[in-house]
C-alpha cells in the first residue's frame, strides 16, 4: 500500500473497530471541551500519541517486537546530517531566501507557517491568537504552505514509531525523511486534504494518526529498511 493511502485506510479501520472510534470520540470531545487543551499543545501531541499507541496494541506490535536501527545506521545518519547541513550552506549562500529580501513575504510566512510543537506555551498561543484574523482571510496561502511543508507532518505523524526505532533525535529524523521524501510527501500531501475539510478537519487529524499507526505497522511487518538510500530516485 502506497502512504497516500493509509489516511483514507484509517477512515474504514475506525469504523469496523468500535474500540478505536469510541477512544477516538472521547479525547476529541475532552479537547473540544476542556479549555486546557485549547492553550496547552503538549497536552493535544500527547493525546495523538495515545492514539497511535493505542492501534500499535490492537495489532500487537509493543515497542519491544521493534528492531531498533543499529549503531552503523546511526553512524550512517550522522555523516547524511552532516551532508545536509553542507548542502543548505551552500544554497543559502548561493541563493539567498526570499524572505531576507522581502519583509512582506517574510512576514506573510510567519503568518501561515503554524506554531512548532516545540515551541513554548505563551509563543504558542499568543502567535496563535494573533494571526487567526488573518490566517481566516488567507487561506490559500495556508494550505499552500502546509503542502509545501507535508514531509514534516508526516514526519511527526509518524515521530512515535521513529522513537521506537532508536531516532529520537529530530535531525536524525530529518535525515530520514530526506532519505525517504517521496513517501513522507504522499503521507503528509493525503492527511492535509483530510484535515482541510471544513467542520470536520479536526476529528479528521486523529483519523490522520491512525493511519500514520498503519503505515508503522506496515513497515515493521514488511521489515522496511529506513536506511535504503533512495534519493536517487526521488531528486
Amino acid at each position: 500500500m502506497q502512504p497516500a493511502q493509509y489516511p483514507a485506510q484509517a477512515l474504514y479501520y475506525i469504523a469496523v473497530n468500535s474500540d478505536v472510534l469510541q477512544f477516538l470520540i472521547k479525547l476529541f470531545f475532552t479537547e473540544l471541551t476542556v479549555p486546557v487543551f485549547w492553550i496547552f499543545r503538549s497536552l493535544v501531541k500527547k493525546h495523538h500519541r495515545q492514539v497511535f499507541q493505542f492501534v500499535l496494541r490492537q495489532n500487537g506490535l509493543s515497542p519491544d517486537k521493534i528492531v531498533p536501527l543499529t549503531a552503523a545506521d546511526h553512524k550512517e545518519l550522522q555523516v547524511l546530517m552532516q551532508q545536509i547541513q553542507t548542502e543548505k550552506r551552500q544554497k543559502q549562500e548561493q541563493h539567498p531566501t526570499v524572505s531576507t529580501q522581502n519583509p512582506a513575504i517574510e512576514w506573510l510566512i510567519w503568518i501561515v507557517k503554524p506554531p512548532s510543537l516545540s515551541s513554548g506555551r505563551v509563543e504558542y498561543v499568543v502567535k496563535r491568537l494573533l494571526t487567526a484574523p488573518f490566517r481566516s482571510a488567507l487561506p490559500f496561502l495556508t494550505v499552500l504552505f502546509g503542502a509545501a511543508n507535508s514531509h514534516t507532518q508526516a514526519r511527526d505523524a509518524l515521530a512515535p514509531y521513529l522513537e521506537m526505532k532508536g531516532v529520537s533525535n529530530p535531525d536524525e529524523q530529518d535525515a530520514l525523511v530526506v532519505k525517504h521524501k517521496l513517501m513522507f510527501y504522499q503521507f503528509g500531501w493525503a492527511a492535509l486534504i483530510f484535515s482541510c475539510i471544513p467542520i470536520v478537519g479536526a476529528f479528521l487529524a486523529f483519523t490522520n494518526t491512525v493511519g500514520a499507526a498503519l503505515w508503522a505497522i506496515d513497515l515493521e511487518k514488511q521489515h522496511f529498511n529506513l536506511m535504503s538510500d533512495d534519493r536517487k530516485k526521488i531528486s
